[in-house]
């Protein structure tokens, strides 16, 4: 017997954004500890001054792969767009930290951004998505 569509009722719709919500929190939460472990790093090891861009993009794009994983994993479909959507909340999240504190405008560099930070959401949503369940 086959089941009914589950359909996009405001339930549904509510309980997707939830997941989404709390998974960009972990993802947040990630790329938090990873630039903690590297302050840490820099902390200890005298390193040059242009190794913090690529540490903080590599937390960057950590903390939204874990989000589009965790996401992906849950919800078990859609893994690119909901990935899509973790890496743009994170990403949005980024841009109104950085205006609050340094100001700035819209750059090109802005759009780099943006891309990584989707780019790595989508990769971790799909495979959050393939991910097999051990049977039990």
């Amino acid at each position: 017997m086959k089941k009914p569509p589950a359909g996009t009722d405001a339930k549904n719709v509510l309980k997707q954004w939830k997941i989404v919500g709390f998974s960009c929190l972990v993802g947040i939460g990630a790329a938090f500890l990873l630039l903690c472990a590297f302050a840490l790093i820099l902390s200890v090891k005298d390193l040059p001054h242009g190794a913090i861009t690529p540490m903080a993009i590599a937390a960057v794009v950590v903390g939204c792969f874990v989000a589009g994983y965790c996401a992906g994993r849950t919800i078990r479909a859609g893994g690119l767009v909901y990935g899509l959507l973790c890496g743009t909340v994170i990403f949005l999240f980024a841009f109104f930290c950085e205006l609050m504190l340094i100001g700035g405008g819209f750059s090109i560099l802005l759009l780099y951004k943006y891309i990584i930070y989707i780019s790595s959401g989508m990769i971790g949503g799909v495979l959050g998505v393939n991910k097999r369940r051990k049977v039990r």
